[in-house]
């Protein structure tokens, strides 16, 4: 496990399929990314229940460049302030983070 820290700010409306995050990296940990490199990362929805709209019920984060296939982006948060709904605004840029899990040999992606 490795954990990184990015600096940048989400782009696109709150729960739309196309919103993702887009910055540089602050502090790469053991991820195998560079200082200063861009990044993006999105929220890929595996189903979707429809109640009184349409809510997100699983899925997972996948950061750009990194395989899915490869490795497991396992947590990606607000690192620098308040963690809600408030903490994800687009346009403002903020740090984030996450740790990221290099797949065993042999092990095969799940869909959640």
């Amino acid at each position: 496990m490795s954990t990184f820290l990015l600096k940048g700010c989400w782009i696109g409306a709150l729960h739309a399929p196309d919103r993702y995050f887009r910055g540089t990296v602050e502090e790469p940990g053991e991820t195998g990314l560079r200082l200063g490199d861009p990044v993006i990362v999105k929220f890929e929805n595996n189903t979707i229940t429809l109640q009184a709209r349409l809510t997100p019920a699983s899925g997972r984060y996948s950061l750009e460049g990194m395989p899915s296939s490869d490795f497991v982006l396992a947590s990606f948060i607000r690192k620098d302030g308040e963690v809600s709904r408030e903490a994800d605004q687009p346009g403002e840029e903020q740090l984030w983070g996450g740790d990221l899990f290099t797949r065993q040999p042999g092990a095969q992606p799940t869909t959640s």
